[in-house]
């Protein structure tokens, strides 16, 4: 889909972006406490190899320029 000035969206992909960013795609009921354990793990593993983990959450587009 082409927004203003060009940008593109998402439209009909598999994640289902328009629904999520628009509250029609329910999440299930263990969602956070999925992405929790994924975290976990992921810290815990990076721990045996290096001394740091970084992660950052970056806003999709269609969340920063809702058109």
């Amino acid at each position: 889909m082409v927004g203003r000035d060009g940008w593109l969206f998402l439209c009909q992909d598999t994640n289902d972006v328009m629904a999520q960013v628009t509250g029609r795609y329910p999440l299930p009921g263990d969602f956070q406490d999925r992405w929790r354990r994924l975290f976990e793990y992921r810290a815990s593993r990076m721990a045996e190899l290096t001394d740091r983990y970084f992660f950052g959450i970056i806003p999709n587009k269609a969340c920063v320029y809702p058109q």
